[in-house]
């Protein structure tokens, strides 16, 4: 059974949007930070979440996703679990 604290781990991101924990916010949005082009705060969150839409540098969907894969690997490095896409 999950506890509260590997829920709190769990992370959805795609090319457009990231769905993370309230109390990882910040810290998720730091290192996602370091490779989106904006993160924005998206009011629709659920209860206990909050959504976030992404950019991502690049022309196509073949080159926003090298920074996406960068930002999912620093997430992982951090101990966060990646969920199939929000």
């Amino acid at each position: 059974m999950n506890t509260a604290k590997d829920i709190d781990m769990d992370v959805a991101i795609h090319l457009s949007k990231l769905l993370v924990h309230k109390g990882v916010a910040k810290h998720v949005i730091e290192i996602v930070g370091q490779y989106a082009t904006t993160v924005e705060f998206n009011s629709r969150s659920n209860t206990g979440t909050e959504r976030w839409d992404l950019t991502w540098s690049g022309e196509n969907y073949e080159a926003r996703k090298a920074p996406l894969q960068l930002a999912t690997a620093a997430l992982i490095d951090h101990g966060y679990r990646i969920l199939p896409s929000p």
